[in-house]
């Protein structure tokens, strides 16, 4: 008995009992003390099931308090990113609403008269206003992600190529050069929506036409790499900012100065683009552009059909020499 209390008051071992073959009083009293060995060993069992249980609860109640706490981070994110939502789209509508109002009281008042010009200036306004609605209504389902999507096998060197043609008259006005590069006789499909696919390019052309100066050039690169297809506009002067490069993305944003001089838009396209590229399992990103501009560059994963490769490659609308025909 001696033994058996000391191994378990130094060592806490509750698994030893005390072992006689007497049947007389001290036999008795080595039962009933291993009785009580057995009780303690029960006991201590349930104590330990019971401290796996509320270590295992502390351990879930903290990551339960860390997700509670990241909830409430991303409410008051979504708190303050709405707050700026609402007050960036008050604003921006409310620049062509007192347009229209200011330039329809002149009408009324007689100060101007109704001709094909005033009416034309009102016409745009109309244009631009409804251009920002759409715009709006476009990022608020793509922080939905809830664009729609209707995707095909497109042959994207012929689906930039048709978009370059379109604004080239539009560059020719402006005094700017529009030219699109490529390998020669290249043709790679990718599994696309081509309207969409088209609503980037008309964005990043529109931008380009925009903000680059007079005399300037707009180049379009597309190559093939290792499965994904890349396409790059790059323009000439202005530039902008290492900072604003890394922004341009974000929503309303748009750069000050030289690239910010011309009107229109409400800074939503490049972000719409981000989620149109992203939606087709690309990337997209803006860096200094080579030819002192900014250069906007996004690569779709490129579609091979094995079984029917010569029906997914058409002919190209663009020469090789890289201008739009």
């Amino acid at each position: 008995l001696d033994e058996v209390a000391t191994e378990i008051t130094q060592n806490h071992n509750y698994s030893i009992r005390a072992i006689t073959n007497n049947q007389d009083e001290l036999g008795k009293l080595v039962h009933a003390f291993n009785n009580m060995l057995d009780e303690i060993e029960r006991d201590k069992e349930q104590m330990d099931e019971i401290a796996d249980s509320l270590s295992a609860a502390k351990v879930n109640l903290i990551l339960k308090n860390d997700e509670l706490m990241q909830a409430l981070e991303d409410a008051n994110i979504a708190r303050t990113e709405l707050a700026q939502f609402t007050s960036m789209v008050s604003h921006e509508l409310r620049t062509p609403i007192a347009v229209l109002s200011c330039e329809i009281e002149l009408l009324v008042d007689g100060v101007r008269e109704a001709n094909e010009e005033n009416l034309t200036s009102l016409l745009e306004e109309v244009e631009h206003f409804n251009g920002l609605i759409n715009d709006m209504f476009e990022i608020v389902l793509s922080d939905a992600r809830n664009l729609t999507y209707k995707k095909e096998p497109v042959d994207i060197v012929r689906l930039i190529g048709r978009s370059a043609e379109l604004f080239l008259w539009k560059f020719n006005n402006s005094k700017l050069k529009l030219s699109v590069i490529k390998e020669p006789s290249l043709s790679v499909n990718v599994n696309a929506d081509p309207k969409r696919i088209r609503q980037v390019m008309d964005n990043l052309l529109k931008n380009s036409l925009k903000y680059t100066n007079p005399e300037g050039e707009t180049q379009i690169i597309v190559t093939h790499e290792e499965g994904w297809v890349w396409v790059s506009v790059q323009d000439t002067p202005p530039g902008v900012s290492e900072l604003a490069l890394t922004k341009l993305f974000d929503r309303f944003f748009r750069v000050e100065k030289s690239r910010n001089r011309a009107t229109g838009g409400a800074g939503l396209g490049l972000a719409i683009c981000k989620t149109i590229i992203e939606d087709h399992g690309g990337k997209i990103v803006a860096t200094a552009s080579p030819l002192g501009g900014v250069c906007i560059s996004f690569c779709l994963p490129a579609y091979i059909d094995a079984e029917n490769e010569d029906e997914l490659t058409p002919s190209l609308s663009v020469n090789d020499s890289g201008e739009g025909e």
